[in-house]
């Protein structure tokens, strides 16, 4: 399970948040530092806006419009292949030559419940549940307005500057605590020369001390149970004005 207050960085792989298994060490959980935009099997963005309207190029009187975005927690093939290799590293720099390499396993943390928001523009904030599952992605959707949609594709042509991605989420982590015991007594000895214990007299102090002895024990366990924690992950959008530009869809009829 996933430790909470153990969370690093790995310089190989810039703007990632990695924890380790609190049982486990070769098992990894790795996230974005900041929500990002899907990208499909050809690596382009899932985020599309059509407007429509009537009449054509400057004289298009817009009627409305539609703007579609998927949001993901996915690592990039490049960044699972390098966090990886980076992870390894140490676990294998010691190795007898005669022994298999260590192997670990990158994972998604167990998620509980999460909130999204994509803000494209002041007052214009889209808003869903992720899917909770590996990748946590969300699909978020809105209408717009005549009004709204002159707004959104008039920012889209600028590379919608002011747009924020946040995800607020809650997980399963390890709670892992340590714990240590000291236990002190006596330790009562039969004595080895029965007929002189049975002359001493039975409350004498000296028969007493020579038939015990103090005693002290330390141990220590560690207990681990389940815990709920919470995150915090917000960025911009991350999209060139190149890419934004694809996914606009401009309708007249």
């Amino acid at each position: 399970m996933l430790e909470e207050h153990r969370s690093f960085a790995v310089p190989d792989t810039p703007g990632l948040r990695v924890y380790p298994d609190h049982a486990d060490a070769t098992r990894f959980y790795a996230v974005p530092a900041a929500p990002r935009v899907a990208r499909d099997e050809q690596g382009r963005p899932t985020l599309s806006l059509l407007v429509y309207g009537r009449g054509n190029g400057p004289h298009l009187n817009l009627l409305g419009g539609q703007v579609l975005l998927t949001l993901t927690l996915a690592l990039t093939a490049a960044e699972r292949r390098a966090l990886t290799d980076a992870l390894e590293r140490p676990l294998n720099r010691n190795l007898p030559p005669h022994v298999p390499p260590v192997r670990v396993t990158l994972v998604s943390p167990e998620w509980l419940d999460g909130q999204v928001k994509a803000e494209l523009l002041p007052g214009l904030t889209l808003s869903g549940t992720p899917s909770l599952m590996a990748a946590n992605e969300c699909v978020l959707s809105a209408d717009l307005t005549p009004e709204r949609a002159t707004e959104v594709q008039r920012a889209w042509k600028q590379g919608l500057p002011d747009a924020r991605l946040s995800y607020d989420l809650s997980f399963s982590a390890a709670q892992v605590e340590d714990t240590e015991e000291d236990r002190s007594g006596t330790a009562y000895t039969s004595t080895a020369d029965t007929k002189a214990a049975s002359t001493d007299p039975p409350h004498d102090p000296a028969f007493q001390s020579d038939r015990s002895a103090s005693f002290r024990t330390s141990f220590s366990a560690q207990t681990t149970r389940t815990a709920r924690a919470s995150l915090h992950l917000q960025g911009p959008l991350g999209l060139s004005r190149s890419e934004l530009e694809g996914g606009l869809q401009v309708t007249s009829f």
